[in-house]
């Protein structure tokens, strides 16, 4: 159980890293993209800054899957050159087993995304929803002759 928290942590760990870097590099290049779309007009800093924060959520969201498959790499590549793999094959655990702590967060942490992408648990937008006066008026069936 200990060893499965730490597998867990440390990946944890490496996909916090790994998306921060990606996603300052994202955030670095959209900002680039700010400045060259609205040269001609004038905004400040803070104002450009505020798009390119707006555009994370979607830029994370397509980065994800190579978060995931990175973090993973990372992961397992320092544990086999560290012999952290060799080690809890020594103790009788499979190697299968020490799959299944990264399996769980990374299960965690895609429902999490998904969750947050499913619009029935957003709350409503009050500006947005359809008066109730409008009612559907019934369509007659089509008559063939």
């Amino acid at each position: 159980m200990i060893l499965d928290l730490y597998y867990a942590r440390r990946f944890l760990q490496w996909f916090m890293v790994i998306a921060a870097v990606l996603m300052s590099l994202v955030m670095l290049i959209d900002l680039s993209e700010q400045f060259r779309r609205f040269d001609a007009q004038d905004l400040q800093f803070g104002q450009l800054l505020e798009l390119t924060l707006l555009n994370a959520p979607a830029a994370f969201s397509e980065f994800l899957p190579l978060i995931m498959i990175l973090t993973t790499i990372v992961l397992f590549v320092g544990m086999a050159r560290s012999s952290e793999l060799v080690v809890t094959r020594a103790i009788g655990r499979s190697g299968i087993r020490a799959l299944v702590p990264p399996v769980v967060v990374a299960l965690v942490l895609g429902g999490l995304r998904s969750a947050r992408s499913i619009p029935s648990l957003r709350r409503p937008q009050t500006g947005l929803r359809p008066s109730r006066k409008a009612t559907a008026r019934p369509v007659a069936p089509p008559q063939f002759r």
